[in-house]
């Protein structure tokens, strides 16, 4: 048996702008012999589709030649010079670095659940236990969930019963440092790695080179992970005081505690090398409670006529706090906890620059639709350069500069909220 309902809002439905809550409340049948059961699926499998075309190799130093060349035509400052290598297109044999395919693959997902149910005409009861793992489409991104629930009902006389929905859960987010935007804008002209099998930067001019810091190089060696715990639940009585009457009342909870820690060491990669490893946490706790209670009369006419009425009232209280802290600089990056950090983050600015993106240009946005660990489904819109349409028209676009602050803090956030 299985049954929908919400917490915890309350069942006015004020508690739902920003998305309702739903929960699976799976009873036990009234067979009076337990039963158990198991499942398994590990065959499933995606991809990210709607990829872009790009630029390869060849394409793109012939259209950096025409840029430069169209460039100096007009150009009321000292020429630019273009790259030597770039002298013959050809030699570059075509396809050079995809980075998109480098960033993405195809991640599979693996699901695991056992369940123990029975009950009588006295009640009924389901307890079950899960595990979710799923691989990212985007390298070194994962989620892991695991899932505990009971549920119960237990009818103490003919006019009282009492039942519980409980779900326990745990998952971990892993991913790196990506840019999907930026990894587009990497030139097929630059490998992956150095011969000495460090990760690649692009050289320097900036307006030969590019300047994007090299994408896969971020997001395999920086660190991000977020670990959640999760209690939602109700308990709830029901009580016929009289025939076609029924009272209930419902306790629920749901409580959320989830820590973040975002870790990027140090590296000397072209064009901007980080000099010091850094670190960020974050702390997050989030209690919500309610207590609701009706009275419903039920009663039919005639065979044909149905009368319902019910009033009720509910109470919801959310209280939120927030903490979270930052230092930079450790003895050795095997070792790195916030009290272990040398300085605090000093503020910094990314110098402008300028380069060619290697993206294909035209009148509309380029859509990327993947499925992704957090949703069945995402759509990214990448807005074309403010480049001419027709061939021969490209220029030199200027990146804006990006101005950050960065510096050691400790601060928490409070709140508390409550509705009658």
């Amino acid at each position: 048996m299985c049954s929908k309902m919400l917490l915890p809002l309350p069942f006015t439905g004020r508690g739902g702008a920003n998305g309702v809550i739903l929960v699976t409340t799976k009873k036990g049948g009234k067979s009076g012999d337990g039963s158990i059961s198991f499942s398994a699926n590990w065959g499933g499998v995606q991809t990210a589709t709607g990829m872009p075309q790009m630029l390869n190799a060849t394409q793109f130093a012939s259209l950096h030649n025409e840029m430069i060349a169209n460039y100096n035509q007009f150009a009321s400052s000292p020429p630019l010079t273009q790259r030597a290598d770039f002298a013959d297109p050809t030699v570059w044999g075509g396809e050079g670095t995809d980075w998109l395919d480098e960033l993405f693959r195809s991640a599979r997902m693996r699901n695991y659940t056992v369940s123990y149910s029975g009950g009588s005409d006295k009640g009924n009861y389901y307890v079950s236990g899960g595990v979710f793992d799923q691989d990212g489409v985007v390298s070194n991104t994962s989620y892991r969930r695991y899932t505990v629930q009971f549920n119960s009902e237990s009818n103490v006389r003919s006019w009282i019963k009492f039942g519980n929905n409980i779900t326990l859960s745990h998952d971990i987010k892993k991913q790196g440092s990506y840019d999907i935007r930026g990894t587009m804008a990497s030139l097929p002209t630059q490998p992956v790695y150095n011969e000495d099998g460090s990760y690649s930067g692009p050289g320097e001019p900036a307006y030969q080179y590019g300047d994007i810091r090299n994408p896969i190089g971020t997001a395999t060696l920086s660190r991000n992970r977020t670990n959640g715990y999760n209690v939602l639940g109700n308990i709830f009585a029901e009580i016929k005081p009289a025939d076609k009457l029924t009272f209930k009342s419902l306790g629920g909870i749901d409580f959320k505690f989830w820590d973040q820690n975002s870790f990027s060491p140090k590296y000397d990669w072209k064009p901007i090398p980080q000099p010091q490893s850094s670190l960020y946490e974050e702390s997050n706790k989030s209690l919500t409670y309610l207590w609701d209670n009706t009275l419903t009369y039920l009663d039919t006419f005639a065979d044909k006529h149905n009368v319902n009425v019910m009033i009720g009232s509910s109470a919801q209280n959310n209280l939120y706090n927030r903490m979270n802290a930052s230092v930079q600089g450790f003895l050795s990056d095997n070792n790195s906890q916030l009290n272990n950090g040398l300085t605090d983050p000093p503020p910094s600015e990314v110098p402008k620059m300028i380069g060619l993106s290697s993206r294909l240009w035209g009148g509309e946005p380029i859509t990327i639709t993947t499925t992704n660990i957090f949703s069945p489904q995402q759509s990214v819109a990448m807005a074309p350069p403010d480049f001419p349409k027709k061939t021969g028209g490209g220029v030199l676009f200027p990146r804006s500069p990006q101005l950050g602050a960065c510096r050691k803090n400790l601060s928490s956030t409070q709140t508390n909220g409550s509705t009658m």
